[in-house]
């Protein structure tokens, strides 16, 4: 079966929103934000999509958005992604959840030329697995690059 065609946007997706599509919203970072360095922590860019994704539901319906509201409509949050090299993975044994737990955040580790070389929900499994292939790979490609054996392990 051939892929679909591009809608207008570019995307092979229909329910893709066709035109000039723009949305902005100006979010104050607060120092808890903020890691030692001053760098925004990881987790708190989802928590910036939410805020954006409830204002603009608010700009262009005049609704207020309401939680556990039954026969409103809302706008669901399909997909988020935030991609990092292999390397900041390292010490971590288990993967981030989100909803509470039940939603395992799927992971994309990218190697150092920003190309992804492994997409997993479960790093824990990733890294007793399929991991020394990478690490084989990447360890030819990359030697400078830190490629440890058991990356589950902070070094």
């Amino acid at each position: 079966m051939p892929p679909p065609e591009p809608s207008a946007t570019g995307s092979p997706d229909p329910r893709d929103l066709t035109g000039p599509f723009r949305h902005e919203l100006e979010i104050e970072v607060r120092f808890a934000d903020t890691d030692g360095m001053r760098h925004v922590n990881n987790a708190k860019y989802l928590t910036y999509c939410e805020i954006a994704r409830i204002r603009y539901w608010t700009d262009v319906t005049g609704e207020t958005f309401g939680l556990h509201t039954e026969g409103v409509e809302s706008l669901i949050l399909a997909e988020a992604r935030i991609t990092y090299r292999a390397q900041a993975f390292y010490g971590m044994a288990v993967t981030p959840k989100l909803a509470d737990g039940r939603v395992p955040l799927q992971l994309a580790l990218l190697s150092p030329a920003g190309r992804p070389v492994a997409i997993t929900a479960d790093l824990a499994g990733f890294w007793r697995g399929g991991w020394a292939d990478v690490r084989r790979d990447m360890r030819g490609r990359y030697p400078k690059h830190a490629w440890p054996e058991d990356p589950s392990v902070r070094q």
